[in-house]
């Protein structure tokens, strides 16, 4: 054993050494991956400085900027050793639903905000009623709808089942936007948008299928392929390495026209629209809009909701002179029908000197507009002042719009809201446009008002029995106050009616255009210096007034008006408005166009008479107690005014010298002037009544932005 014990070396040194070398192999391994451990780590650290190189990268996902995240990119610059955020975002204009391809950016399809799921899939937009599933699941039948319920079980559902559903879901939707602060507000612009043509597309056909055309009739209201005014955007591709450094989310690109022209259509009124400080805010709908300006980049836009939103019978017409009327320009029925970038190019508030643009947004631009119709100087005054009154049952602004404003609601719809563009409230409670027209039709009715009436003025009190008759049975059915299909196409084809008579071709070369210039000053005129002066013991107009009016009716006064009931105020305005203002707009505007007629303004001694052009307007001093800028004359040589046929001859010669056409000669009788009076006052008591305005929305001056190109953004 003790042999044993002592055993060969040789061995012990083998076993120490295979000892060895697995310590070595156990450390080397331990080494090896630590080095690799070590490895990685600094590869993940290189790794994370270049992927921390795409700055701004996680301020586009899905949370920010919802499906428009899809099309975040980082792409890697080589020569930089860095990585590029890349991102989609929109350009959001306002456009015609047929222009397909012409937009802020070339060679691109323009894509519209519809209120459809392929508009939502297109658009990238997230609906508020987060339904989409059930959308795809909802299939027509022949008594309603059929849907597959979670169950598997097929259930037949109204469309006022799924309206009222969708209003449901719609609501529970809108409050839980409210709370996503982190999302730009230009995702929820969209979605909003959406859900303006969504909401209001089922009111209009919920609108045509109760209060439609009578059964048998083949009557369908115009799809979205017939608007004039839609939302529509492109998408543009943008670099994070381009955005200002106190802008954090990604933000849509749109004009100043545009955002004022959205603002419009989605029922926000402007409250603040300060150019000078670069502070803008609007209210109105449920929603904020407020703008300010950002170093570096330019004026910023930020959306909110602040409430519930409605687009019921409070929807915009969709129509493009709307756009106008958002920046206090109207355009008249005079005014040719012209393609819209043309009408953006020409800039029409340069100083109109004709009856087809009104300026509206202003005091001050009022009064210019009604010093260009040829209105003195007093009429101005009126306006300018404060302290003056400007209207009798409603401002006279709307008056003017009613007469001769463009007819904008579009057939087979039941949209009437307009965006305000006057700087006046428009609140009907204290006047009823239905009543007004009641009484109208009794007035033109009445033989000691109107002796002797014409032919004209017979057709246009079928057009007003035809319109009273309507209001009747509208009422049986839907109320005081309710629409049909039927009225408004019978408030269209008033209006057609009134619009053919006023811009029909020319009698025998006379300058009919002219003529109703002449009618629309005075009556203006007129107005606004009964309303304003008529205590004043040396007011002409009241002379005229108490000599024209008959003896059977009594003389009225505005100041009546106020003193009337509810009742009996829209009779006893238009008793005024016939037993006063017609005659005595009539008789100055025979007078007026007789004194045009054989007057000239002589030239100045040692100077040659220049030769005026065919249509050139020459300024007289008036012989009359009102004066009449503005009027073509002709001269009489001599001053020799004996009998009519020397002055007639002297005038003929003299115009054959001035070189004068006869579409100057600017000559009515009493009863042309009846005829128009009357058929402008019709038409702007239907103007007025088939559309409409929201009496919180005021015109804030900013008629230099109509056309404005200034890129704007939306944060």
């Amino acid at each position: 054993m003790a042999s044993n014990s002592t055993g060969d070396p040789t061995a012990a040194n083998n076993s120490n050494g295979n000892g060895g070398q697995s310590e070595e192999i156990i450390v080397a391994i331990v080494a090896l991956v630590v080095s690799v451990i070590a490895l990685l780590g600094t590869i993940l650290q290189v790794l994370q400085q270049y992927f921390a190189s795409a700055t701004g990268f996680s301020n586009c996902d899905r949370k920010v900027i919802g499906q428009w995240s899809e099309g975040v990119v980082r792409k890697f610059r080589m020569h930089e050793l860095r990585f590029e955020v890349q991102f989609d975002t929109p350009v959001i204009f306002v456009t015609s639903a047929r222009n397909k391809d012409k937009g802020p950016i070339a060679n691109q399809a323009n894509i519209f905000i519809k209120g459809t799921p392929e508009s939502l899939k297109e658009t990238k937009t997230e609906p508020l009623n987060g339904d989409k599933d059930n959308i795809q699941n909802i299939k027509p039948t022949a008594n309603g709808i059929s849907k597959w319920s979670p169950s598997g079980l097929r259930q037949r559902t109204t469309f006022q089942t799924m309206r009222t559903g969708h209003k449901e879901r719609q609501s529970m939707r809108e409050g839980i936007h409210t709370a996503d602060n982190e999302r730009a507000t230009w995702v929820t612009l969209l979605s909003h948008l959406q859900n303006m043509e969504s909401q209001s597309s089922d009111w209009q056909q919920e609108q045509f299928d109760d209060n439609g055309p009578p059964r048998g009739a083949i009557v369908t209201p115009p799809g979205f392929e017939d608007r004039k005014l839609a939302v529509a955007l492109q998408i543009k591709r943008k670099s994070w390495d381009t955005m200002p450094d106190s802008v954090k989310k990604p933000y849509a690109t749109t004009t100043m026209c545009h955002i004022i022209e959205i603002a419009a259509m989605m029922g926000l009124h402007w409250k603040i629209f300060d150019r000078i400080r670069d502070i803008y805010r609007a209210e109105g709908n449920g929603y904020i809009l407020s703008g300010h300006d950002v170093s570096d980049l330019g004026i910023m836009f930020t959306f909110q909701v602040c409430g519930k939103s409605k687009f019921q019978a409070s929807r915009i017409i969709p129509s493009d002179e709307v756009k106008e009327l958002s920046f206090g320009i109207v355009s008249t029925l005079f005014r040719k029908h012209d393609d819209t970038d043309n009408r953006r190019l020409e800039f029409p508030t340069e100083e109109p000197q004709d009856m087809a643009i009104l300026q509206l947004g202003s005091a001050n631009e009022f009064a210019e507009t009604l010093v260009s119709l040829g209105c003195n100087t007093n009429s101005a005054k009126y306006l300018r002042d404060n302290s003056k009154k400007h209207g009798h049952l409603f401002p006279l602004a709307f008056e003017i719009t009613g007469m001769l404003g463009r007819k904008l609601h579009i057939r087979n719809t039941f949209f009437r809201m307009l965006p305000n563009p006057t700087f006046y409230h428009w609140d009907k409670k204290f006047f009823s446009l239905r009543r007004l027209l009641t009484a109208y039709k009794a007035n033109i009715d009445d033989n000691d008002l109107i002796p002797h009436p014409t032919a004209h003025i017979e057709k246009l009190k079928k057009q007003a029995e035809v319109v009273v008759e309507t209001f009747r049975s509208t009422r049986k059915q839907r109320g005081d106050n309710g629409f049909d299909l039927k009225l408004f196409c019978a408030l269209d084809d008033a209006i057609d009616f009134c619009d053919e008579f006023l811009t029909r071709t020319p009698d025998e070369e006379k300058n009919n255009l002219k003529i109703i210039e002449v009618v629309v000053r005075e009556h203006f005129q007129l107005v606004l210096h009964m309303v304003n002066e008529e205590e004043a013991p040396d007011t002409p107009g009241l002379d005229d007034v108490r000599s024209v009016a008959t003896s059977k009716h009594e003389v009225p006064s505005f100041e009546d008006l106020n003193a009337a009931s509810p009742e009996q105020k829209q009779e006893k305005f238009m008793d005024l408005y016939f037993s006063s203002v017609l005659p005595t707009v009539r008789k100055r505007c025979t007078r007026t166009l007789r004194h045009a007629a054989r007057t000239f303004l002589a030239p100045h001694e040692g100077r040659a008479p220049a030769k005026p052009k065919a249509g050139a307007t020459v300024n007289i001093p008036s012989r009359t107690p009102t004066p009449t800028p503005g009027l073509p004359v002709l001269q009489v040589e001599g001053g020799n005014q004996g009998s009519p046929s020397s002055s007639s001859s002297s005038s003929l010669s003299t115009r054959e010298e001035l070189g004068m056409s006869n579409s100057n000669i600017i000559s009515a009788s009493e009863d042309e002037i009846t005829e128009i009076w009357c058929t402008l006052v019709f038409r702007m008591l239907c103007w007025l009544l088939l559309h409409d305005f929201h009496k919180n929305d005021i015109q804030l001056a900013k008629s230099e932005q109509w056309g404005s190109r200034l890129p704007v953004y939306i944060a």
